[in-house]
């Protein structure tokens, strides 16, 4: 996320309670190289729909069907990618598709989503320009805990060292530039915030 992105997500999902969100204690400033695939290219985009990760897994959204009612459009799906939607996702080949459509066609390329607009969150929110990424790394249809070397080699992800070439497994790299901690921005451990009978952050009083 840009910062704009990270106060949101922190306001409203991690200082809000106790104990933080996943035991969330520090922000880390990331310099991030990203190279778009051929077939976005060929579109004039240079991201994708941002998809989200829980545990390491990609829960969507998916594309996993046909809305045939008003058009024909595509149908959307959250949670991780069902292979039983395969054969409702056909290529131009006419031949299903080996996993989900959006890493299949664009291979895995990083998504962008634009806080206040699809997919989530699409009321308003008041931090300009906030955006979230999707940055796909490897065995992206497991959690972490299921994670295997075969699963690893069927699903590389994006990520690799250097300058990313834009093939579907070389998107984006990263390097880390420092971190601060979440106490340090709130002013007090959360612990003893909470003893205190203090949050740090109150979406009625703030």
């Amino acid at each position: 996320a840009n910062i704009g992105g990270v106060l949101w997500y922190l306001h409203h999902e991690v200082v809000i309670q106790y104990p933080r969100k996943f035991d969330i204690t520090r922000v880390m400033r990331m310099k991030v190289q990203m190279r778009a695939t051929k077939p976005l290219l060929d579109l004039a985009m240079n991201f994708g729909p941002r998809t989200a990760f829980d545990s390491g897994q990609c829960t969507g959204p998916f594309v996993c069907g046909r809305n045939t009612e008003g058009g024909n459009q595509p149908k959307f799906c959250n949670g991780a990618f069902d292979k039983n939607n395969e054969a409702d996702i056909l290529a131009m080949s006419g031949k299903p598709y080996e996993g989900s459509y959006e890493y299949s066609k664009f291979g895995y390329h990083v998504g962008c989503n634009n806080l206040g607009e699809y997919p989530f969150p699409t009321y308003k929110v008041f931090y300009p320009r906030a955006a979230w990424y999707s940055l796909p790394g490897a065995c992206l249809s497991e959690v972490f805990s299921k994670w295997t070397p075969q699963c690893k080699a069927q699903e590389p992800g994006g990520l690799c060292e250097g300058t990313p070439t834009g093939a579907g497994n070389c998107t984006w790299s990263y390097e880390v530039m420092g971190e601060v901690s979440l106490d340090e921005l709130v002013g007090q451990a959360v612990d003893e915030l909470h003893k205190s009978g203090g949050r740090g952050y109150d979406p009625i009083a703030d």
